[in-house]
């Protein structure tokens, strides 16, 4: 009847009012344009309020990612990937304890040479020792070489041990075994009186292996100290040992008392341990010896040259 259906209007129109009660509605409207004025402007309503909402992102965000766009974006009309090996590489770079800025496979390379080139020093010695165990006498040759070199590499042993360098400790290592291997050789096959080659190394290695429990209260310097100043002034002195023999290679005009490949050997060591010292650990115990080693190799290199 037309009562029921002015009551169900009026129930529509409280619920649409109860839903939208910013809406005005004419109490002669119909219910179907009611309706579809209600959905009408309640779209209205919604674009508006759309319009006032802005979804504002934080400040760091937008600027970390303008920040990314114009790192991987560099002006230009392509994108070169060669900048992006530059960057790449830079940031892979890190400073050494010297102050260079080197990427970790530099160092490797360079913490490695050292050793490859005392291993070369190591095999250029062998032929006195192949020429001892031939002839099962040791002639004329002095045991010296071979003595000092297990008792320099006992002390540069526990100084790149209180360092806590791998390079310095691995090398010397080697080197206090293969000098005590073939001061042993040499020991078997001679006749001369050893004692007065051994009790000076022991001595020197008692009282520099034990620096550490002494150094500090005696002397007020660590160990490191110690033992780094006595390596380098013993290093200094064996590698310019060859050049005693320049006076008599320019008065002979012959090279027939320097062994090249020693020569070869230990100048390409000092080149690699000077390196090494000097861009890499920043050790003057290291680099200072070894340069003027090097020098002192190219000094035997230029004498092959000339004579």
């Amino acid at each position: 009847s037309k009562t029921t259906l002015t009551i169900m209007q009026a129930l529509r129109r409280v619920s649409i009012k109860a839903r939208f009660p910013s809406l005005t509605l004419s109490p002669t409207s119909t219910i179907n344009k009611s309706f579809s004025t209600t959905q009408s402007q309640s779209q209205s309503q919604c674009n508006n309020d759309n319009k006032d909402i802005n979804i504002i992102e934080p400040p760091s965000i937008i600027k970390h990612e303008d920040e990314t766009n114009t790192e991987l974006k560099p002006s230009g009309s392509k994108f070169n990937k060669s900048h992006v090996m530059l960057a790449a590489t830079a940031a892979a770079a890190s400073l050494t304890p010297a102050g260079y800025a080197i990427s970790p496979i530099g160092v490797t390379v360079l913490s490695n040479l050292p050793l490859a080139a005392f291993a070369f020093v190591q095999i250029s010695g062998l032929s006195p020792i192949r020429q001892i165990i031939k002839d099962k006498a040791t002639g004329d040759l002095s045991p010296f070489p071979f003595v000092s070199l297990y008792t320099n590499c006992a002390i540069w042993s526990l100084y790149g041990a209180l360092q806590s360098d791998q390079t310095i400790l691995i090398a010397n290592i080697a080197g206090t075994v293969v000098g005590a291997a073939y001061t042993g050789l040499f020991a078997k096959y001679t006749d001369q009186n050893m004692s007065k080659f051994f009790i000076p190394s022991g001595a020197l290695l008692g009282v520099f292996l034990s620096s550490p429990l002494w150094s500090q209260q005696l002397i007020g310097v660590d160990a490191a100290t110690v033992l780094g100043t006595f390596g380098m002034s013993t290093a200094v002195i064996l590698m310019a040992s060859p050049l005693a023999v320049v006076g008599t290679v320019i008065k002979q005009k012959s090279t027939a008392s320097l062994p090249f490949p020693v020569s070869l050997a230990m100048t390409l060591n000092g080149a690699c341990w000077g390196t090494y010292g000097f861009v890499v650990t920043d050790d003057m115990y290291v680099w200072l010896p070894n340069v003027l080693g090097f020098g002192a190799g190219l000094i035997q290199l230029a004498l092959f040259a000339i004579y």
